[in-house]
């Protein structure tokens, strides 16, 4: 993404930058982190957040919402890794799929989808001229049902 941004004049926009700007701001002292290998090895959130921020892989959810089978016990085995937080982020796109099932566990534990502060974010002028693309690790029939569920406009895709 940070390498686009050296090469186009197109306006590019990120999940994470805004969610980090948005969890500073609130100033949160506990933070947690669920995401995958390659976020959490990134160390972005850690690096950047102020405050005390656990950083949890958390794999196996991609699948989970992929496939449309939740296991519970899996849910329950890293919810207990972030009892304690005031905020969770939900670090990849797939995991707000799972809100519903973090809430059984987590009563006081602020949810945080990085697709709604995104979107809470940003000043886009309402303009037909503009074409969406959105670009992913993996595109399969589930992320484009979803996508259209969502997006009433026209759209490309990119697996890149």
């Amino acid at each position: 993404m940070f390498e686009l941004k050296k090469i186009t004049k197109l306006p590019l926009y990120d999940i994470i930058t805004p969610t980090i700007h948005y969890i500073n701001n609130k100033k949160y002292q506990k933070i947690g982190v669920f995401g995958t290998l390659r976020t959490i090895n990134s160390h972005i959130f850690k690096d950047k957040i102020k405050g005390e921020v656990r950083e949890i892989t958390t794999s196996e959810f991609v699948s989970m919402v992929e496939n449309n089978k939740i296991d519970s016990k899996i849910i329950k085995k890293y919810i207990e890794k972030v009892k304690d937080v005031e905020v969770l982020i939900l670090g990849c796109t797939h995991y707000p799929s799972l809100t519903s099932e973090f809430k059984k566990y987590l009563n006081n534990v602020k949810i945080i989808d990085m697709g709604v502060i995104l979107s809470n974010s940003l000043k886009l002028e309402n303009n037909s001229n503009y074409k969406l693309t959105m670009y992913f690790t993996k595109i399969n029939d589930n992320l484009i049902k979803n996508i259209n569920n969502i997006i009433a406009l026209d759209y490309e895709m990119e697996e890149v």
